[in-house]
C-alpha cells in the first residue's frame, strides 16, 4: 500500500496536474472534469486500487484545484494561477464531507504554501513555452472523446520515453496554467481528455476523463479547508511517508 500511495503522490505533484494545460481559444473554460485511472502491466492489487482511484479538477477564472481521491482520503492542490499562490493538503473522506479537521492517521493535517513550486523546477520555469514546442508533436489522428474531437500528442520526456495525448483544443485553459502542469508536459495545447503518465517503476498508466462539464463554478470549491498547520515540503514529505506506512 505504501508504494501505491507513493506512485499517486507521484502522480500529483508532477503529473496529475497535466490536466491543467495551455490553449489558444479566446474564452476561458469554467467547470469540472473527472478521470479515472487503468494500468495493464502490474499486480493485480495494483490495478484494483487504480479502480478505486479517481481525479478531479475543477477550473474558475485564474483558480484551479486537483484533487486526486484515494480510498482513504483526498489529495489536492489549490493553485491562484494571478498571483501564483498555491497549497497542498490532506483530507480523510470524513474531512472531505464535512469540513472537520479530525487527526489523520494520529498525525495532524497539513497544507503546504506554495505547491506550485514543487511542481515546476526554477531551472524550466523560465523557458517552458519554448522547450515545450520542442517536446510535442502534433499528429493528424483524431479521437472523440466525452463530445469534444480531440487531436493526438506525442510527447517526449526527459527520459527519452515517449507518452501520448488526446487533447480537446476546442477547451480553452488560462494561459499560464501550463505554468502549473509537470514541467514534462508543458506547452501542450487544449484540455487532456487522455493521456499516459510513466510512474517510478516505468509503468504506463492511462488517465481518461469520465465526465466534463461547462458550467458555474463555485467559489467554495477553492476555500481552503480551516484547522490546517503550515509545514515545510520536506516534513510534508515525512508525514505522508509514516501516515501511510502501516496501511
Amino acid at each position: 500500500m505504501k508504494a501505491f500511495i507513493k506512485n499517486l503522490l507521484f502522480i500529483l505533484l508532477a503529473g496529475v496536474v497535466n490536466s491543467v494545460a495551455q490553449a489558444q481559444q479566446s474564452v476561458s473554460f469554467e467547470g469540472f472534469v473527472a478521470y479515472e485511472f487503468d494500468i495493464k502491466e502490474a499486480p493485480e492489487a495494483l490495478k484494483q486500487q487504480l479502480k478505486q482511484t479517481m481525479m478531479a479538477v475543477w477550473v474558475k477564472g485564474k483558480e484551479m484545484k486537483v484533487s486526486l481521491e484515494l480510498p482513504h482520503s483526498v489529495l489536492s492542490t489549490l493553485t491562484n494561477l494571478e498571483n501564483d499562490e498555491g497549497f497542498f493538503f490532506i483530507e480523510t473522506k470524513e474531512q472531505l464531507h464535512e469540513r472537520l479537521a479530525k487527526p489523520l492517521g494520529g498525525k495532524p493535517c497539513v497544507y503546504q504554501e506554495e505547491a506550485h513550486r514543487l511542481l515546476v523546477p526554477a531551472s524550466k520555469e523560465a523557458n517552458s513555452n519554448n522547450d515545450g514546442k520542442k517536446r510535442v508533436v502534433y499528429t493528424k489522428e483524431t479521437k472523440e472523446i466525452l463530445g469534444h474531437l480531440c487531436r493526438k500528442a506525442i510527447i517526449t520526456l526527459d527520459n527519452g520515453e515517449e507518452v501520448y495525448a488526446y487533447l480537446a483544443t476546442d477547451i480553452d485553459l488560462p494561459k499560464n496554467a501550463a505554468h502549473h502542469i509537470d514541467f514534462q508536459f508543458y506547452g501542450i495545447e487544449g484540455l487532456p481528455l487522455e493521456y499516459e503518465v510513466l510512474d517510478e517503476q516505468g509503468r504506463r498508466i492511462l488517465v481518461r476523463a469520465t465526465h466534463l462539464e461547462a458550467g458555474e463554478v463555485k467559489p467554495a470549491i477553492f476555500k481552503l479547508p480551516s484547522q490546517y498547520e503550515r509545514t515545510t515540503p520536506d516534513k510534508l514529505a515525512e508525514m505522508t511517508a509514516e501516515l501511510y506506512h502501516n496501511r
